[in-house]
């Protein structure tokens, strides 16, 4: 429900969103290994690289990365 919210609201205001959920699915069905600490819920580094790889995916998509 916040996803989409973010995204009528982005969409409203011709700002791109990027909605992580597929890449860490994705990831997760791979590699079925956690994503955050344990102990807390701050991402590893692990997810900090699948989050990296999707933001440079976006920003080449968008064309702001070359």
């Amino acid at each position: 429900m916040l996803n989409n919210a973010l995204a009528d609201i982005a969409k409203k205001k011709n700002i791109p969103v990027l909605d992580l959920t597929d890449k860490f699915e994705e990831s997760w069905k791979k590699d079925a290994q956690r994503f955050e600490f344990n102990g807390d819920n701050h991402w590893n580094p692990y997810a900090h690289r699948i989050v990296a790889a999707a933001v440079k995916e976006k920003l080449e998509e968008l064309g702001w990365y070359y």
